[in-house]
């Protein structure tokens, strides 16, 4: 029994911090990333092994390359459903607007809710459930400073809230990215960023926490027109990660398949021609075989 009464509230929100936080990385770590900022949205990505900062060439490169938003040719727009295990559901929404003087601007928005927490007050006070949501909203421009050579900058604006509770929690970042497509080797292509640049966190308690600094070097290479592949390295919370996939094109449908770290990940996307216009149909899995966490993600995305 707790001997300490003085203060209820503070104990319910660390019991509940402490599940929420539990439950949120073991759905973090089945879609491979530290934090759920890191993850990313979009479903292409997962299925490549969540190997994306060299291709930057979609609107869901806000999420990995802010870069890659400098080489976007239409207006995109892409969103994605991810009902997982343990009562979470992720989603994201993205949109990319290309202005060829100027450079290409984004907005993009993930979120993750977990329900049906149990907390209690006391340890022998009867149990509660709470839930909780955590969203990130992004604002992205992209430039090139040559043909080959562009650069990104994304601020995010984070939002982390327990219903059944007071407590809840802003925050903010930048990432920082660079995109290079080498002239004598044109069917290659390098990406650099930079994620959670000054990044901090505020909680309504009044404690507050700096944002762990991560970058990815990645690399992506068309070994044939039907054939791109990707690989990526991670680094960040002391410990270095690696990511790779590959895609495979035949007519309207492509395949995909990766590793992210410790994870199989494969996928697939249907084009379609809509009026003139191309949507897209995208699934993606990452299999986690020891603790039989799986994520599936389903999207849709239109080019205009």
């Amino acid at each position: 029994m707790y001997k300490n009464k003085s203060d209820p509230a503070r104990l319910r929100l660390a019991a509940v911090l402490a599940v929420g936080v539990f439950m949120s990385g073991r759905a973090i770590e089945a879609q491979g990333a530290t934090a759920h900022l890191n993850v990313g949205g979009g479903v292409r990505a997962l299925g490549l092994g969540q190997a994306y900062s060299a291709i930057a060439e979609d609107s869901q490169t806000i999420y990995f390359n802010p870069a890659g938003l400098a080489n976007l040719s239409s207006f995109q727009i892409s969103g994605m459903g991810s009902p997982q295990k343990l009562d979470q559901t992720a989603w994201s929404m993205d949109f990319g607007f290309p202005f060829k003087e100027v450079g290409g601007f984004g907005f993009g928005t993930t979120g993750l809710q977990i329900k049906d927490i149990i907390t209690r007050d006391l340890e022998f006070d009867l149990p509660k459930t709470v839930s909780s949501l955590e969203s990130v909203l992004i604002l992205g421009y992209g430039h090139k400073l040559r043909k080959n050579l562009s650069v990104g900058l994304t601020g995010q604006y984070t939002y982390h809230r327990f219903f059944g509770l007071s407590a809840h929690a802003n925050g903010y970042a930048l990432n920082l990215g660079l995109h290079y497509r080498p002239h004598q080797l044109k069917k290659l292509s390098l990406g650099v960023v930079g994620q959670n640049l000054l990044g901090k966190r505020f909680w309504s308690t009044g404690r507050h926490e700096s944002l762990s600094f991560l970058g990815r070097v990645g690399a992506s290479y068309n070994l044939f027109p039907w054939l791109l592949a990707n690989t990526e390295t991670e680094l960040g919370n002391r410990r270095v990660r690696g990511h790779g996939g590959v895609e495979l094109r035949y007519g309207r449908l492509a395949v995909r398949g990766g590793a992210n770290h410790n994870q199989f990940t494969a996928g697939f996307g249907i084009f379609m021609p809509a009026a003139g216009r191309k949507l897209q149909f995208d699934y993606a899995a990452a299999l986690e075989f020891r603790e039989l966490h799986d994520v599936h993600r389903v999207g849709l995305s239109f080019s205009f």
